[in-house]
């Protein structure tokens, strides 16, 4: 972990030279941002002093991703609008949660909309291009009915694909909901799309209703690169991106010009969160480190791949975390399939909040043994084809009885490497 926080950085292009009074501007949070709450502060504050005033800001969450709002770090009111993935989710912050936040340096007005992005709801997507194969893009309305777009995203490698690959912050999170299961699941062995010369937008504002599930897409593309060609659809020059340091803190927070961002920030991560071991061990215990808002499913698959990578043939993994979140349709469904090594082309084809977790967990020999201590009763844990973990004890005498040994702390940011597998 690593245990000195860099200075951020000041913001350069300064976003005031990119923003005008009046402007209606949209900020796209990321899952599991470090410090959201006092990022999101300084960012309105900024933007306040930029002469944009909280009602013409609104902060755009993901479907599935649970915000844990900490009264004593949010500075300013929300006014949030509810939407009905927002009206489902238990884990984000409630209306009265939200207005009882402290009044310190409160802005001009507290008329700041807060949003889930609803995936599923026509009325929530808009068009905004088509893509080689002629599938129709839609994003989220919000984002594209901005003048200016910020998203707050987190320098992480992205949780259903190898570690070389970084996630982003709008792709396909903010996208609709058969995007999100064409993510799922696509392959990447061909070229990605080209871009296009120019933005595409309806020209209605009404959605045009997308097409139906059956519909979906499973041709292989490269999806980091989809997704850096809808930010550029989408005209996201500006972002805010965090490298997480553990702890529910931040490392870096870098803001700028996207890419040289992007750049930045992943160079910065993977010079902090290296692991380095000797050797391959018997056993490999993976904890995920954070609050509420860390303890996901994708969290687990990244925790997962971690492990994966230290772990002996015919050895065992033992994820340490905090979840309450129950398995999703993908997870079920590769359960169902009675081993780890089922193609993944059988799981889903589904935006299920699980489906970086199934595809993770079929990956993994039938002889290699998975544990898991979370908040899930053990009935699920076992039907998910895991060995469920009761307590801290548990996991102690696991460790006792191992031959060889492994601690990974905050695994979902860890990028390992073993010294015998190097040149």
């Amino acid at each position: 972990r690593p245990q000195q926080r860099l200075p951020p950085p000041s913001i350069s292009p300064p976003l005031a030279q990119a923003i005008v009074p009046g402007d209606k501007v949209a900020i796209a949070l990321a899952a599991g941002v470090p410090q959201a709450p006092a990022i999101l502060a300084a960012t309105i504050e900024y933007l306040s002093a930029a002469g944009i005033t909280p009602s013409q800001i609104t902060i755009v969450l993901p479907a599935h991703a649970p915000f844990a709002v900490d009264k004593g770090d949010l500075r300013f009111d929300f006014n949030p609008a509810p939407s009905p993935a927002e009206e489902a989710s238990s884990d984000g912050p409630t209306a009265d949660d939200i207005r009882e936040l402290t009044p310190e340096r409160r802005p001009p007005s507290t008329a700041v909309r807060v949003i889930h992005h609803d995936p599923s709801s026509p009325a929530s997507l808009e068009f905004l291009a088509a893509d080689d194969q002629g599938a129709p893009l839609y994003l989220n309305r919000t984002l594209l009915d901005a003048d200016f777009v910020i998203p707050i995203g987190v320098a992480r490698p992205a949780a259903r694909r190898d570690q070389a690959r970084f996630e982003s912050c709008l792709y396909p999170a903010f996208a609709d909901a058969q995007a999100q299961a064409r993510w799922g699941a696509a392959r990447e062995d061909v070229p990605p799309p080209s871009r296009k010369k120019n933005r595409q937008r309806s020209p209605a504002k009404t959605h045009p209703r997308a097409p139906a599930a059956a519909a979906v897409q499973t041709e292989p593309c490269d999806w980091s690169v989809q997704a850096e060609h809808m930010a550029w659809l989408l005209g996201a020059a500006f972002a805010i991106e965090v490298v997480p340091a553990g702890n529910g803190e931040a490392l870096a927070i870098l803001a700028g010009a996207a890419e040289s961002v992007r750049r930045q920030s992943v160079e910065t991560y993977r010079q902090a969160w290296p692991t380095h071991v000797p050797a391959k061990a018997e056993l490999v215990v993976a904890a995920l480190d954070g609050g509420p808002d860390q303890q996901t499913w994708d969290n687990v698959a990244r925790a997962w791949a971690a492990a994966e990578r230290l772990a002996a043939t015919e050895g065992a993994i033992v994820i340490c975390s905090e979840l309450t979140t129950p398995a999703g349709e993908a997870l079920q469904r590769q359960a169902l399939a009675g081993d780890h090594a089922v193609a993944t082309d059988s799981l889903p084809e589904t935006n299920s909040v699980d489906w970086a977790a199934a595809e993770q967990l079929s990956r993994f020999p039938r002889q290699t043994k998975l544990f898991l201590l979370s908040r899930l009763n053990r009935e699920s844990v076992e039907d998910l084809g895991l060995a469920p973990v009761d307590s801290a004890e548990e996991v102690a005498r696991l460790i006792l009885r191992s031959r060889s040994c492994i601690i990974l702390a905050a695994a979902q940011y860890a990028l390992p490497s073993i010294a015998s597998e190097n040149p």
